[in-house]
């Protein structure tokens, strides 16, 4: 059984309700819909309001651990993750933001070659796995490097871009202590905003391994711009932010769970779409 989610948006008067349905796939009879209103009051103030907390599954489902799994989901929608983003840029005052959440994507598995990388890729390995586009500059720093060999027929392991018939099964990891981390500095030329995808494998099999996610403007370590907390599903998951300018992803491992390590398989680039 599938599902297809889309967001109908049908804007009428500017002190109206903005109409945004989403409707499950034909084949399972059931729609849902959440209300939302934007406006200004007498006062100057901006108001906005969703009555529903299936606004929230459109910015992030968590990979169907709070929303209901698939064939229901996945939830998340760049129509909702769009329309927030706008909401409070004009709320701000500010008309771009530095980093956005695009999608966590539990499905696609280590099958990336026609979905990610279409600009470039890193590929973690003992060998260089490497094809970056002109206008990025990738440093990783205190990572290890370990690779499963008995896993690289696991459709979790990337394809191997040289065959896109063989499979590897790596990551670049922190080391097993708590708050153990390292960092993926991204250096982009020009005023553009990408696509940037880390596909991430519980490769130890224990179901357990949590991972704490952090954006931040370079040289800035202090002050992150995004936090995310991700228990690795068992299928992998790829991670997509829209950034632009210098930035630095801090990977960490942020609990003292035995023998556990946060992981990152590869880094993918694409076009923002």
């Amino acid at each position: 059984m599938s599902a297809k989610c889309n967001y109908n948006i049908r804007l009428t008067h500017w002190k109206q309700v903005e109409n945004i349905r989403k409707t499950i796939g034909s084949n399972i009879l059931q729609s849902r819909h959440s209300a939302t209103t934007i406006y200004q009051s007498s006062s100057g103030a901006q108001v906005f309001a969703s009555g529903s907390m299936q606004w929230n599954w459109g910015l992030d489902d968590f990979a169907g651990e709070i929303a209901p799994p698939p064939p229901y989901g996945p939830y998340v929608h760049p129509a909702a993750q769009q329309m927030t983003h706008n909401v409070l840029r004009a709320f701000s005052g500010r008309p771009t933001a530095a980093v956005i959440f695009a999608n966590a994507d539990p499905v696609t598995s280590g099958n990336w070659t026609s979905l990610y990388g279409s600009q470039g890729y890193w590929i973690a390995d003992t060998t260089t796995l490497t094809n970056l586009p002109s206008y990025a500059q990738v440093t990783i720093t205190n990572q290890q490097v370990q690779v499963w060999t008995n896993q690289a027929t696991d459709p979790r392991a990337l394809l191997k871009p040289t065959s896109y018939t063989n499979r590897v099964a790596a990551a670049w990891t922190t080391g097993t202590n708590q708050n153990s981390s390292f960092t993926i500095d991204l250096n982009f030329t020009g005023t553009n905003t990408h696509q940037v995808s880390l596909y991430c494998a519980d490769w130890l099999g224990s179901g357990t391994v949590l991972e704490k996610f952090e954006v931040f403007d370079y040289p800035d370590t202090s002050n992150p711009l995004d936090i995310r907390y991700f228990t690795l599903p068992p299928n992998g998951v790829y991670l997509v932010w829209k950034l632009s300018g210098h930035k630095t992803i801090r990977i960490t491992k942020p609990n003292g769970t035995t023998g556990n390590k946060a992981m990152v398989s590869a880094l993918f680039f694409d076009p923002s779409p």
